[in-house]
């Protein structure tokens, strides 16, 4: 294998781990910062028989754009990029 076709080889996987990065986000809940914890309503009965919405707050993970996903799919890309670059050095284009 050539360096140049590894280095292309390296770049799409990093497109590939850049898209799945924000596919990730996305499917996780898509909020700009990293929560934590995430306020949920439940209904409960109170002690006359009355429904009442109560507001809980439950553990869960749920990455940001801002903090986590974001500069990850970011900092992929320019690996994509600079390996493109590189790998430019190496083709030999037909004249």
């Amino acid at each position: 294998m050539t360096r140049s076709s590894l280095l292309i080889l390296t770049s799409l996987l990093a497109i590939a781990g850049s898209l799945t990065t924000l596919l990730w986000w996305a499917g996780s809940g898509a909020a700009w910062f990293t929560l934590q914890r995430v306020l949920t309503t439940q209904t409960i009965v109170d002690e006359f028989g009355d429904s009442v919405a109560k507001e809980i707050w439950v553990e869960k993970f749920v990455p940001g754009l801002l903090d986590l996903a974001g500069p990850i799919a970011g900092a992929l890309l320019v690996v994509a990029a600079l390996g493109l670059w590189l790998s430019r050095k190496d083709l030999n284009y037909a004249k």
